[in-house]
């Protein structure tokens, strides 16, 4: 049994070697979603506070980020994010991009599935309110169909 912690010791600081990326990108303002002047302030602090550590490339990384595996798997929601929508290349996407990529949001905010339960435990600012979903559902609604006039025709 002794020699069998020994070795789960061993691999544990043995993967404390494999360390994920966590640099910081360059952020362009002109191409980021909270430097977009049409945003109503009150949109932008909500996306800034709940959606930005996962889904831009200003990320601030827990404590309990420079321990693997733990590491590898928030670097993993945090790749994912940034692949689903990343606000600090808001403005390279297309209009209908854009309006996709809020009517997609919004089907992960509406039912608490975003931000992720995992995160809200150890963010509870994060979490949505009744009022900041309203907010959001109402401003990107009207700012999806704004950015792809095909919506109003579809619906």
């Amino acid at each position: 049994m002794k020699k069998i912690l020994i070795v789960i010791f061993g691999v544990f600081i043995l993967m404390q070697l494999i360390r994920i990326d966590r640099s910081h990108l360059t952020i362009d303002k002109g191409k980021d979603f909270a430097s977009n002047e049409i945003i109503p302030t009150d949109v932008r602090a909500i996306v800034k506070r709940s959606c930005y550590d996962c889904h831009s490339f200003e990320t601030n990384y827990p404590w309990y980020a420079n321990v693997s595996p733990v590491s590898w798997w928030i670097k993993g929601h945090i790749n994912e994010g940034r692949k689903f929508i990343n606000f600090s290349i808001w403005e390279t996407y297309a209009n209908e991009e854009k309006s996709r990529k809020l009517l997609n949001s919004l089907a992960y905010i509406k039912p608490d599935m975003m931000p992720l339960p995992s995160y809200i435990s150890q963010h509870p600012e994060a979490k949505l309110s009744v009022e900041d979903k309203k907010i959001l559902n109402e401003w990107m609604m009207e700012e999806a169909k704004r950015l792809d006039p095909n919506l109003e025709k579809e619906e």
